[in-house]
């Protein structure tokens, strides 16, 4: 059984008090799903015919972007990183990413999530949370980036990524909407 994730009291998204659990966003494009605080604030950005999907949180300068597709030749998660950064330009270097944490999120995949962060100017903060994983001919992106100023940027930043590795990548989904659904006859 996975650990349970913190509570938390203030959604660090929109600063108001956090609700019970996160309402899910599910993208028929790649059939997956994953649950994000503060769901209304995020928008679609409709970034023409880009690989990735990119959601934006406008009111603490977030984004989510991610991609699901199939390689031509079996992959690791190493190679999907690769090939997504050939796509689109995205955080974790390739010493960031000899760092990641190991998880097997989704199920089955062999995924490393690299984290960092960094003070931009006097008052200023951003960081990002990049997740690529494999498992067979199957790779998947997910990358998390955020900014914030003022005071308590770095705390913003910091809270933003750490709900974003302990609370939403452990609950990320994939779903094939040919499956039956057992309940059904």
């Amino acid at each position: 059984m996975a650990p349970r994730p913190p509570t938390i009291e203030v959604d660090p998204f929109s600063g108001q008090p956090a609700p019970g659990r996160p309402s899910r966003i599910r993208s028929k494009r790649y059939q997956l799903s994953f649950p994000v605080p503060d769901r209304g604030g995020w928008k679609l950005d409709g970034g023409g015919k880009s690989r990735f999907v990119t959601l934006r949180h406008a009111e603490s300068g977030s984004e989510i972007l991610f991609a699901r597709w199939r390689a031509a030749e079996v992959m690791n998660r190493q190679r999907c990183a690769e090939q997504a950064h050939l796509w689109r330009e995205l955080p974790s270097a390739d010493a960031d990413f000899d760092r990641a944490d190991l998880i097997e999120v989704p199920v089955g995949y062999d995924t490393g999530v690299a984290v960092d962060f960094a003070r931009v100017g006097q008052d200023g903060a951003s960081g990002y949370a990049a997740a690529f994983g494999a498992l067979g001919r199957n790779c998947l992106a997910i990358v998390f980036r955020t900014a914030a100023q003022g005071t308590y940027a770095e705390r913003k930043v910091g809270e933003r990524i750490a709900v974003f590795r302990t609370a939403v990548l452990p609950r990320l989904r994939l779903h094939d909407d040919r499956e039956i659904d057992p309940r059904v006859r």
